[in-house]
């Protein structure tokens, strides 16, 4: 079934790689970037009826498929993505966003400068950030951390204790 996806992938990345060529060519893809495949996070920064920039943020993975150098060489970057004619389901999602949002979209690159989305278009879930420790909590961690390390000195001194008292018993015998 994978297989299938992907060479189904790459039929329409093919296809959409005439279309984008009639509105223009892409510009470059960064160094390290050519035969990307997997899945980008970033702001939505403008969209066309079946294209989108992307203020790429993070490469979230990539797929076993990947044979790009250097992927993350994405991050930071604005990228022209296409979506392959007949992609439907994924048209109707790029309707559905706004400039602006945070995003997540699944890219392929086939050959040239051309990115293609693939599989997922969606508004990226929000995620709390983690909160800090308040520094009431790191300082009651220091003086546990403490008091540990003074137990571990007193259980190394016993045990040289009682090294010192078998290895005397041993000579009285």
């Amino acid at each position: 079934m994978a297989k299938l996806v992907v060479v189904a992938s790459l039929i329409l990345a093919v296809v959409a790689v005439p279309v984008a060529m009639a509105q223009g060519t892409p510009p470059a893809l960064p160094e390290g970037l050519q035969g990307i495949r997997g899945l980008m996070r970033g702001k939505l920064v403008s969209k066309t009826e079946n294209s989108l920039v992307l203020k790429v943020e993070a490469v979230v993975r990539t797929w076993k498929e990947n044979k790009a150098t250097n992927a993350e060489a994405a991050v930071g970057r604005e990228l022209t993505i296409v979506i392959a004619a007949g992609r439907e389901r994924l048209i109707n999602a790029l309707k559905e966003l706004r400039a602006g949002d945070t995003i997540v979209v699944g890219v392929m690159n086939v050959e040239g400068n051309q990115l293609t989305a693939v599989e997922d278009l969606r508004k990226a879930e929000a995620v709390a950030p983690t909160p800090a420790p308040a520094a009431d909590e790191v300082a009651r961690l220091k003086a546990r951390v403490a008091e540990l390390e003074k137990l571990v000195a007193q259980l190394r001194a016993e045990n040289e204790r009682l090294r010192k008292e078998l290895a005397a018993a041993g000579t009285r015998e």
